[in-house]
C-alpha cells in the first residue's frame, strides 16, 4: 500500500517536472505569410552556437538578437525565392555535396560525425538540410539577377595589389 502512494507521487512529481520545463511558443514576427516563434528563435540559436564555436560564451541575450535577425532574413529570402519558384527543393546530390563541404570545414570525416555533433547540439539535421536549400537557392537566383551587371577590372586589380 505504502509503494503504490509512493510510486502515484513519484509519478505526478515526474508529470509536473515534464510540463514545468516546457517552452511557451509565441509568434514574434511575420514576414508575409511566415511567422517566426519562439521555438523557431531557439533552434536558430542552437544552430548558430553549433556552427559557430567562436559563439559559444556569447550572452544568451546577444544570441538572441542573432538568431531573431538571421531567422528573419531566412524568412525574407524564403519569400522571395517563392515570388521566383513554384518550390523550395534542391536536387539530393547537390545538398550531399553541400553538407560534406560544411561538415568536412568543420573537421568531421564523416557524415555520421557530424550527425551525432549535431544531435547533442541540438540542432535537427534537417533542419540544416532546409537552410541549405534556401541559401543555395538564393545565391542562384542573385547571380542569375546580377551576373550580367559585375564587371571587373582585372588590370586595375592587379595594379592595387602591386
Amino acid at each position: 500500500m505504502i509503494r503504490k502512494k509512493i510510486l502515484k507521487i513519484i509519478i505526478l512529481f515526474l508529470l509536473t517536472i515534464s510540463n514545468s520545463i516546457s517552452i511557451e511558443n509565441k509568434i514574434l514576427l511575420k514576414v508575409d505569410n511566415e511567422i517566426i516563434t519562439t521555438v523557431d528563435v531557439l533552434n536558430e540559436s542552437n544552430y548558430i552556437k553549433a556552427m559557430n564555436k567562436n559563439l559559444e560564451n556569447i550572452s544568451n541575450e546577444d544570441l538572441w538578437k542573432i538568431s531573431i535577425n538571421s531567422i528573419k532574413n531566412e524568412k525574407i529570402r524564403k519569400v522571395e525565392l517563392l515570388n521566383h519558384i513554384d518550390e523550395i527543393k534542391v536536387q539530393e546530390e547537390n545538398i550531399n555535396i553541400i553538407m560534406k563541404s560544411i561538415y568536412q570545414k568543420m573537421g568531421f570525416k564523416k557524415l555520421e560525425e557530424f550527425k551525432d555533433y549535431l544531435q547533442i547540439n541540438n540542432v535537427d539535421y534537417d533542419f540544416l538540410k532546409d537552410k541549405v536549400e534556401i541559401e543555395s537557392l538564393w545565391n542562384e537566383l542573385i547571380y542569375a539577377k546580377y551576373f550580367d551587371k559585375v564587371f571587373i577590372d582585372k588590370e586595375s586589380l592587379l595594379k592595387k595589389i602591386k
